[in-house]
């Protein structure tokens, strides 16, 4: 499959495909200093093993079943910052400490240039550095919270034609360097990542992400192989996961995976076929694999052991199965 024909598709649709309401939180105003990335090192000791684990829509985040994830392998939630506006952040504290007590580390999960609708990171052909400052003020507040153990930026980058805004790419890597210093500043050991769109060297041309150098700055890279948005296989998933982890500049690479057919067909993958996108995704280098997203997926365990369908864990119900996918 062509990149130039798979962008050309997804552009056209990539609003609908990652928008799911605009969840933004008020947020204070922040000076961007440019000082040296500190050394990653002490983070990246928290990103050593494999890791196994979900996106989590806010609305779902009491209806999780800890123990029963933990059982099956996860050690991961990244859970979005919404949470603290529909439950209040004592309550999201206490949600954490409960997943900290079983071995699971929760990330909070923010949209970084979109709220709604897409924010530009380029103005007058510079990095908008207010809007960085904004952005990174609310990161900060996140990283402050009790026990969290990660920042997770998503839509860090443009819509799908950056090559339409001169020095979008420049402004991207610029936060994704800011966002490191200043949250490790806040907590040295915090994991700071990034999603990334798949479509390896093609994805600074279209969404001003330059893997190469985010990867010398961000903990974790997050790509996005969403093979049924793709219309890819499997083999698509080993390919693409082996590209990043070679060409990575120092990050982690965790790799987001779909639990469902594609953005219009959301019939979830068989727990074979979910179970085998995993291993496989490990087995080709990657340090984790994210599934997008819990309540839209069957659930299984990455090595050996059987793949569990959604049924076997309570916590999915119906009709959180059949809601709208869109990521």
């Amino acid at each position: 499959m062509k990149a130039g024909i798979i962008q050309k598709v997804i552009c056209g649709a990539v609003v609908a495909w990652f928008a799911f309401g605009a969840q933004a939180e008020s947020i204070l105003s922040a000076q961007v200093i440019g000082r040296p990335v500190p050394n990653k090192a002490t983070a990246e000791t928290k990103a050593d093993s494999k890791h196994y684990g979900y996106w989590l829509f806010s609305k779902n985040m009491n209806l999780v079943d800890l123990n029963a994830l933990k059982e099956l392998g996860v050690t991961d939630l990244l859970l979005h910052d919404q949470a603290l506006t529909q439950f209040g952040q004592p309550a999201v504290e206490a949600w954490i400490e409960k997943a900290n007590a079983v071995g699971i580390k929760v990330h909070i999960w923010l949209q970084a240039f979109y709220t709604g609708r897409w924010v530009n990171p380029v103005k007058k052909g510079a990095p908008n550095l207010v809007l960085f400052g904004r952005i990174l003020a609310h990161a900060k507040q996140c990283a402050r919270i009790r026990g969290v153990g990660g920042i997770h930026f998503d839509y860090m980058r443009c819509g799908g034609l950056a090559y339409k805004t001169p020095g979008s790419t420049e402004a991207i890597t610029r936060f994704a360097k800011y966002a490191v210093q200043h949250l490790h500043q806040v907590k040295p050991d915090l994991i700071v990542s990034g999603a990334i769109m798949p479509e390896t060297t093609e994805t600074p041309r279209y969404y001003g992400q330059d893997y190469p150098e985010l990867s010398r700055y961000l903990d974790v890279v997050i790509p996005m192989i969403y093979k049924g948005n793709f219309h890819a296989d499997s083999p698509w998933i080993s390919k693409t996961t082996k590209w990043y982890v070679q060409h990575s500049k120092g990050a982690k690479v965790w790799v987001g995976l779909q639990g469902y057919r594609a953005m219009k067909n959301v019939t979830l993958l068989p727990p074979d076929e979910m179970k085998a996108d995993v291993d496989a995704t490990l087995e080709a280098g990657a340090d984790a694999a994210i599934i997008f997203r819990w309540g839209l997926t069957n659930f299984v365990k990455p090595g050996g052991e059987p793949a569990k369908t959604s049924a076997e864990i309570p916590a999915t119900t119906e009709k959180q199965k059949s809601g709208e996918a869109k990521k």
